[in-house]
Order: C-alpha cells, then structure tokens, then sequence
C-alpha cells in the first residue's frame, strides 16, 4: 500500500497570508512513492495556494517542506522541476506559435554538438509522449491548431516528459472529454507503477473516488482531514468539506414561468453551430449543454 510507504514530499507547518487573508494555516502533509493523493475543499480552501507552494509558484510564510528527508525550499517552478516536482496547472501554459513538440519540451529541448536543437530526436521523442497519451496529433502541429482538450493534454505530456517523481495535477479533467479523461486515468496509473506521486486536486469527487489512494479536505485555509478513500464516502467528503451534514445537493424552488425575454432561432456561425433555436421565460433557468467543442460558449458569446 502507497500509505505504508515512507513520505518521499512532507509538508509540516506550512502557512500562507495575503494582504488582508489567511489563505493557509499550519498544513502537515505527506505524499509517498507511487501514491495518487487527492486534495479536495470548495473554492477559497486554499488547495492551489498549497499546490503553489509546492511547486515553487508561491513562496510560503513559515513551516518547512521535506524531499526525500531533506528540508528543501521551492524558489521557483524552475528549481522544482529540477528538483523532479512538476505542475500541471488547470489555467493552459502552451505557447500557441510553437508546435507541439516544442511545447512538450519546452525548457529541455534536445541539443546537438553544435548547441542547436536536435530535431530529429525532438520529434522522435514528443511523439512518444503523444502515443503514450493516445493524442492523435502531428509533433510539428501548431498549439494554436488544437482543440482547448487537446492542448490540456499537451501541458500533461510536459510533465510526463520531465521524468518528475512528483506531478501536481490542478484540475486536469476540467477540459477533457470523458475519452480523453480516461485516458488520463490510464496514464495516471502507468505513472503509478513506475513509482511517479501524484497530487491531485479536483471538485469532481466522482473523479477524487476513482483515482485516489488518500484523500486531504482542506477548508477555509485549514487541514480537516487526510482518509484513505476507502474509509470514506462522497457523503463524508462534502460533510467534511463543508462543515455540516447535507440532506439535498440542490433544493430546487418551483416558481410560475413568465413571458419569454429571450427568443433565438436559426443561430448560426461558420465552422462553430448552426440552427440553433431556444426561448428562456422570465424565472426560468435553461441549461446550455455538451461535450468540449460542441459550441456552448460560442453560442453564449454570439
């Protein structure tokens, strides 16, 4: 078990302020070798100021951050990484006028003996990392050429590429389509076998459930807990995070619909949606719906 292993990352102590707010208070944490360990807490708990830290993003105000039993401090995302701690950030990092290739090996590109980069392993090597993401796209393609998922999953084949024995993962499912989440999955767990640590942070607890061997609830800045997911239910999970047992997810008020205030038909837009037609009443919430590139927020712009 990952949880009977000794902690190869132990955060102790660790507290963080902003003008005017305390985002982390005195946080002990360990991630141990081949472990996926997820953090979860509404928004405001304070889980990507804690996965800043430890990526060097943030710089912490007091307690202590141990690698591999030494004490450590993360100056940057650069001494990180080569300390074998990479981030995978939810907000995307690619470059969109460098090709894929480029992008996956952006700061460790090959070089030859002439101090120039060594396409042809360059190549080699990103479409490696593509196969290993089941991502059918050329290693020369454009980033701006790519869907939003598939850029997502660029940014995760530069992590993979780094050879880190840590990833932090911040919400890496939030643009990916079921398929490709699965596939992100798979990896995790090939990642797993080679003894890579995970952290990974999500609100989907379906997602925390499936993947994680230990899960963290942070809230309002504080630690609640780290269980290990079998010992704990979805329901125990949102009690935790929250403060307070729940009876319903949502309670929906029923009210009378009014006239309608907006009225669309045959709205359409080259390469993006077409005939799309819909009404929303007074007092009414429509939900807009479908998979990544299927047209929502195109339509919400037109």
């Amino acid at each position: 078990m990952a949880t009977e292993s000794k902690p190869i990352l132990e955060i102790k102590n660790i507290s963080k302020s902003f003008p005017g707010v305390k985002a982390l208070t005195d946080i002990n944490l360990d991630i141990t070798e081949g472990e996926v360990h997820a953090i979860v807490g509404e928004n405001g708990a304070g889980k990507s100021t804690l996965m800043k830290i430890l990526c060097g993003a943030n710089q912490k105000d007091a307690g202590q951050i141990m690698l591999f039993g030494k004490e450590t401090e993360f100056t940057s995302p650069q001494y990180a990484i080569k300390l074998g701690v990479s981030c995978i950030y939810q907000e995307l990092t690619v470059f969109p006028l460098l090709n894929v290739a480029k992008n996956i090996f952006l700061g460790n590109l090959p070089m030859n003996s002439a101090g120039l980069i060594n396409l042809s392993m360059l190549y080699n090597e990103a479409k490696k990392v593509l196969d290993l993401l089941e991502l059918k796209v050329l290693p020369k393609t454009l980033c701006k050429d790519l869907s939003i998922a598939q850029q997502q999953m660029v940014e995760i084949g530069r992590a993979v590429s780094r050879n880190s024995r840590i990833i932090i993962m911040d919400e890496p499912t939030s643009s990916l389509t079921e398929n490709e989440k699965k596939v992100l999955f798979k990896v995790i767990r090939m990642l797993k076998e080679q003894g890579v640590s995970v952290l990974f942070v999500s609100h989907k607890l379906e997602e925390v459930k499936e993947i994680s061997d230990r899960i963290t609830v942070l809230r309002d800045g504080c630690k609640i807990i780290t269980i290990n997911n079998e010992d704990v239910t979805r329901e125990e999970i949102v009690e935790y995070m929250i403060g307070r047992k729940i009876t319903n997810y949502f309670n929906k008020t029923e009210v009378n619909m009014g006239d309608a205030v907006l009225k669309v038909e045959g709205l359409s837009k080259r390469n993006k949606f077409r005939d799309v037609s819909f009404t929303v009443r007074k007092g009414e919430v429509v939900g807009l719906y479908g998979l990544i590139g299927a047209g929502r927020s195109e339509i919400a712009e037109a």
